[in-house]
This record gives structure tokens, C-alpha cells and sequence, in this order.
């Protein structure tokens, strides 16, 4: 037998959690919990969230609550850069699925680094290679951001509208791809599973 805990900082998550499961309403780092009172924690799709401060005391609580093992899904090596979008509002730049950090299994480790990695797994679609700062310098020169239907502002509310560049804009955004392109075919980079999966034991 095994019990499970689900926790969430939004009400509205947590009503979409199995009525099976205990549920507690709390912020990944400051849990209410006592030290090693679960035999596994597992964090799914969160660290890449978080700002530095709050990343690292949410760490720390994984490291404070689990008995056992640390679960921790996150994205692959992602490039942030790829994903920016800009609000035609207020002008705020932004990563449209609201990432602040990228993540590889070396990072992990050293978040953890008393805690011994047992097992990992990449998955997912695979996603095309990028160069952040080729990405930056598209949307800089060419105007050219990520853009999803229906994507709200992260900072003023203002629904996103994707806006078609002007006639030098596309010139410049077509050379750029085509720079790109040339670079990632001469390091012979190639697509990779967007999700990373960690498994850690205490040591």
C-alpha cells in the first residue's frame, strides 16, 4: 500500500488531481512537511518556472522531504532564447511558456550534488536545434518572435498578436535562418527529445 501527495500553488490545479490523492494547497519551497516524510518526491515540469532564489529553496525542500528518492522532469537542453515572445501592449519580452532556466542532466547533478543519480531518460518530441543567439538577434533585427494562438501577456493581460513583418524584416529574418542553418549543419547538430527525466537517491 502507498499513499500519494499532491501539492500545487493554484487551486485550480489542484481540482484536477484524482479525488484519490490527498491534496495541499503550498508553494514548492516552503512545504509543509516534516524532514524525510516521503519516500519519493517528484517534481514534474516546475523547476523551469521558478526564478534563481525560489529554484534553489524549492531544491532544497525536495532534498529536506525525501526519505528515498528525488523524481525531477524538466525541459531538455532547452534553448530560451527560441521560444521569446513580445507583447504588442507594453513591448515586454517574455518566454511565451513562461521558462526561466534551461536544464541538462549536469545541471541537475549539481543541484543535488549529495544525492546520487541512478537513472535518467530523455523523451518527447524532438526539437529542432537552435542558436539562442541567433534567436536573439531575429528578433532584434527582424522583428521575428514565437507566437501561439491565443497566448496571454505574462505581464500586462493583453492577448498576443502575431504581426507580419515588413518586407526588409523578412529579408533580414530569411538570411538569419539561412546563418543559422549553415552553422548547425557544420557542428552537426541534430534534434533531441524535449523532456529530461532524473532519478536520485539519497547517498
Amino acid at each position: 500500500n502507498h499513499s500519494v501527495t499532491g501539492v500545487d500553488l493554484s487551486p485550480v490545479g489542484l481540482k484536477q488531481i484524482d479525488m484519490k490523492v490527498r491534496t495541499v494547497l503550498a508553494s514548492a519551497d516552503a512545504l509543509p512537511f516534516p524532514d524525510r516524510g516521503f519516500d519519493l518526491v517528484f517534481s514534474s515540469e516546475l523547476l523551469e518556472h521558478l526564478d534563481s532564489e525560489s529554484l534553489y529553496r524549492a531544491v532544497r525542500e525536495f532534498g529536506r522531504l525525501a526519505r528515498r528518492y528525488i523524481l525531477i522532469s524538466v525541459p531538455n537542453k532547452e534553448k530560451l532564447r527560441k521560444r521569446f515572445a513580445r507583447c504588442g501592449n507594453c513591448r515586454q519580452e517574455f518566454h511565451i511558456y513562461g521558462h526561466a532556466h534551461s536544464f541538462s542532466l549536469s545541471k541537475l547533478r549539481q543541484l543535488l550534488p549529495s544525492w546520487k543519480l541512478i537513472d535518467s531518460r530523455v523523451c518527447g518530441h524532438p526539437d529542432t536545434p537552435s542558436l539562442n543567439a541567433v534567436s536573439w538577434l531575429r528578433s532584434r533585427i527582424a522583428g521575428s518572435y514565437f507566437y501561439v494562438e491565443a497566448a496571454i501577456c505574462q505581464h500586462c493581460g493583453a492577448e498576443l498578436v502575431q504581426r507580419q513583418p515588413k518586407r526588409i524584416q523578412a529579408l533580414a529574418d530569411f538570411s538569419l535562418r539561412t546563418v543559422q542553418k549553415l552553422i548547425l549543419v557544420v557542428t552537426l547538430a541534430r534534434a533531441k527529445p524535449d523532456w529530461l527525466l532524473a532519478l536520485f537517491c539519497r547517498s
